[in-house]
């Protein structure tokens, strides 16, 4: 037991000091003492209360009285906090009564903390003594319990699962779970019955097949001792829905080249509404068609066309049903892939041509097999009079060819519809038709004309476009292949060309007015169709030989003697020969010319042999070698010297190309003697360097005529060109800026594209002018014809390069001299660029 006194220490009720004492009058002076009156003091049992939320406690109290003092003393409360009560039974404590208790309550609304009130003790002729009591209300006992989720909708003969989350305020004892008012035929269960320490656990709810379609609340109580908590789970129990599917016939065998059907039936239980059905699994080149889709009713048909490229086998094809509030439902069949009787088929890059009196149009012949591998045979026939179809093969173990329509001066104007026919063994002709139409030539319609007639079909433009000085854009319509407009004084060209199904090239020039009207002029050559064939002899020890007639060329390797040159240009043309072998003591030198042969003013017939080429004879010689000095590259570059010689009569040989290091090289060159007066070396050293994946390279060429020793310098690297995209739709435009350098200001040449697009790019000084060399892909969007699927593609990186020339002699234009005594630099960088 405590003793209350002053100050307070532990015990929350102080009445001053532990004996309370009466005392009348105070002191005069005087000599004589007061009598003594006496007081009490209270004792109390604790001096600290402490209770829970919606209960009491009680603590005893005694009175000590003191003195004379024998009276009443009467015991109260005071600034007790709402919701607590305190009060002393008996609250008087009269004449030879010494005990009482002091009883507080808490109501279950008081929050839980600490709470202090006073206690006053008055007895007549006494002064009151007060003290405080502090009080500590702890919460009651309790379990929260959540149900997620609190709604559980479960069909027949299915279950479901719900998390129940439990949480304790001052409470460590167990605590005990159960579920009641689940129907008949539902059945609970909990993964843990009884929670100890964990927070949380499962009911799952089993419903039986049988149980009705409604919705029940089933009541879940948590009990640990006296306290319990409840919550609801609503329990729906809604209808089993079902779908499966069954397809027939299964294998389903279709022919390459046909078609053929399933019937997916859809079988229902308690699903009134649309099932869509979808198919899968079907191998690329074959469609698919379901009708009706969505379903429903009970069935549909699945159609597969089978493409006749697709390989004969066994394809599995998985048809998914699904609907609103049921799970999916699969079914799977196999396709089986047929093999097809062998089969071509023809088609034409362009059903129509027009051509103008003396020119020339051409279209691709695009053969389609099936099954079939052998040759085909080509023919044309309908042709009209003076209109001659030339087919590039005849008969031919690949996919295509090409038909050139040529019409001549005296072809009839109209048109004609010519038919292309395809043969071969154990297969049925095929054929397709083209219109050709024949037009007499047109009144000049500008000042410069770009003619195409004579180029391979992939080369003739399908849309043309030209810019007078910085104008807008203009569509320019053909004659034929070929195609006029008017420029002032400069201005630019672009056309597109295809070269196979989605592989597009776009194509820009601009100069000025000559250089526009020149490069017109030379767009396309007719091509070369003479066959010439030839031998060498006397070898030597050495390992290979080169023939060339005009630009045709064939390679011979020992010991092969006899050859065959393609393409052999028509006119007047020179021939050019050479031996050469391996120099063992500087084999990065490449081959070494050692032997020549020139024969000039030559127009073989086609298909006929030319004399023996002997390198031993009297019309042979040996070439000369020369002393080559380098200066101007940089560590770590890499150096090519090659030298070529052209003549009068579009001859042109390669006499010698290989790499070396240091400041010196040999080449190879023709005597004096030998050379006819227009004949010209062209002398080139190519430096490249890579850093990352960009590629740097630089080229110095001299044309001379006499083979002496000579000095080149090599010009600066070319400045990094900057790439900029301007637009990723409705195609890829990409800028490309290149700063001007003195060495390098002739002609600007771009290249950039990706898979099966292509942009090329010339500009030539004389339309730049002091500007920078910068070029900017149109918008064509607003030019008549143009299509956007021609365009780059807005998203994949390209490959690109940059070349810029400048030379000295021959004037500027697109392409660089070859006069005695010009001197072409170039500078290139090679990359990639993504938009």
């Amino acid at each position: 037991m405590s003793v209350l006194a002053l100050p307070i220490r532990r015990l929350s009720l102080s009445l001053g000091a532990l004996l309370l004492i009466a005392c009348g009058g105070g002191g005069d002076g005087g000599t004589t003492n007061p009598p003594a009156v006496g007081g009490f003091a209270i004792t109390l049992s604790s001096s600290t209360l402490s209770v829970v939320q919606g209960s009491n406690t009680s603590v005893s109290a005694s009175i000590a009285r003191t003195g004379s003092f024998s009276g009443t003393v009467d015991l109260t409360t005071e600034s007790v906090p709402s919701g607590i009560t305190a009060s002393f039974s008996p609250a008087a404590i009269t004449s030879g009564t010494t005990s009482t208790s002091l009883t507080v309550a808490a109501a279950s609304s008081v929050a839980p903390g600490n709470y202090t009130f006073t206690v006053r003790g008055r007895a007549t002729g006494i002064s009151d003594q007060t003290g405080q009591v502090t009080l500590t209300v702890t919460a009651a006992p309790a379990i929260g319990m959540t149900l997620a989720p609190s709604a559980l909708t479960v069909v027949q003969g299915a279950s479901g699962q719900s998390t129940v989350t439990i949480a304790r305020t001052n409470l460590t004892t167990a605590i005990a779970l159960s579920a009641s008012g689940a129907p008949a035929g539902v059945t609970t269960t909990f993964a843990l019955a009884t929670i100890n320490t964990e927070t949380s656990t499962t009911l799952s709810v089993a419903v039986g097949a049988a149980v009705a379609v409604g919705t029940y609340p089933i009541t879940v109580t948590a009990t640990a001792g006296a306290v319990t908590q409840v919550a609801t789970l609503q329990l729906t129990v809604d209808l089993l829905r079902t779908l499966s599917l069954s397809a027939t016939p299964n294998p389903l065998s279709v022919t390459q080249g046909l078609a053929g059907s399933a019937t997916v039936t859809v079988t229902r239980l308690n699903v009134t509404g649309e099932v869509t059905l979808a198919v899968s699994g079907q191998p690329t080149g074959v469609s698919v068609n379901t009708n009706p889709n969505p379903v429903s009713g009970t069935s549909a048909t699945v159609t597969l066309n089978v493409g006749a490229a697709v390989v004969p086998g066994n394809y599995p094809i998985t048809v998914t049903a699904s609907a609103a509030g049921v799970a999916n439902a699969t079914t799977q069949f196999t396709l089986t892939v047929v093999a097809g009787a062998p089969a071509i088929a023809l088609s034409l890059t362009r059903t129509s041509l027009s051509i103008v009196q003396g020119d020339s149009a051409g279209t691709s012949i695009v053969i389609t097999r099936s099954n079939f591998s052998q040759q085909v045979n080509l023919a044309v026939s309908g042709v009209p009079n003076n209109v001659t179809a030339r087919l590039s093969n005849t008969a031919t173990l690949t996919n295509g060819a090409i038909l050139t329509i040529v019409a001549g001066a005296g072809a009839s104007p109209g048109t004609y519809p010519i038919l292309v026919t395809g043969t071969g063994t154990g297969i049925s002709p095929a054929s397709t038709s083209l219109s050709v139409t024949i037009t007499a030539p047109p009144a000049g319609t500008g000042n410069v004309t770009w003619a195409f007639g004579g180029c391979d079909p992939n080369d003739i433009p399908l849309w043309f476009a030209a810019q007078n000085g910085s104008g807008q854009w203009q569509q320019v319509t053909p004659n034929g292949a070929s195609f006029s407009f008017t420029i002032t004084s400069n201005g630019g060209v672009a056309y597109v060309t295809q070269d196979g199904a989605n592989d597009y090239a776009v194509n820009f020039y601009w100069g000025l007015l000559g250089e526009l009207q020149g490069r017109g002029d030379s767009a396309c050559s007719l091509p070369a169709t003479r066959t010439v064939n030839g031998s060498v002899a006397n070898y030597g020890t050495s390992t290979s030989a080169f023939v060339t007639l005009g630009s045709a060329l064939a390679s011979l390797q020992v010991p092969t003697t006899a050859f065959t040159l393609n393409n052999v240009a028509t006119g007047t043309v020179d021939l050019v020969a050479g031996r050469q072998g391996i120099d063992l003591l500087n084999p990065l030198a490449g081959l070494q010319l050692n032997r020549m042969i020139i024969r000039r003013g030559l127009n073989p017939a086609n298909g006929s042999t030319l004399p023996v080429l002997d390198f031993s004879g009297a019309e042979s010689f040996a070439p000369v070698s020369r002393t080559l000095t380098v200066s101007g590259s940089l560590q770590g570059e890499q150096l090519v010297v090659g030298v070529s010689y052209l003549t009068a009569n579009q001859g042109f040989a390669s006499l010698s190309q290989g790499l070396f290091s240091g400041a010196s090289a040999t080449f190879a060159g023709v005597p004096t003697a030998q050379q006819a007066a227009t004949d010209l070396h062209t002398l080139n050293v190519i430096a490249t360097s890579t850093s990352g994946m960009v590629t740097s390279a630089r080229s110095v060429t001299s044309v001379f005529k006499e083979a002496v020793d000579r000095a080149l310098t090599l010009g600066p690297e070319l400045s990094v060109p900057a790439f900029t995209t301007l637009a990723t739709t409705p195609y890829l435009r990409t800028r490309v800026q290149v700063a001007r350098q003195a060495e390098y200001d002739q002609t600007f040449v771009l290249g950039y594209g990706q898979a099966n697009r292509q942009v090329t790019v010339l500009m030539s000084s004389g339309y730049l002018g002091s500007s920078p060399f910068d070029f900017a892909f149109p918008d064509f969007t607003t030019v008549g014809g143009w299509q956007n699927i021609w365009g780059p593609l807005g998203s994949g990186s390209a490959s690109f390069v940059v070349s810029v020339s400048g030379w000295t002699l021959g004037g500027g234009g697109f392409q660089n001299p070859n006069v005695d005594g010009a001197l072409i630099r170039t500078g290139s960088r090679m990359g990639t660029y993504t938009p």
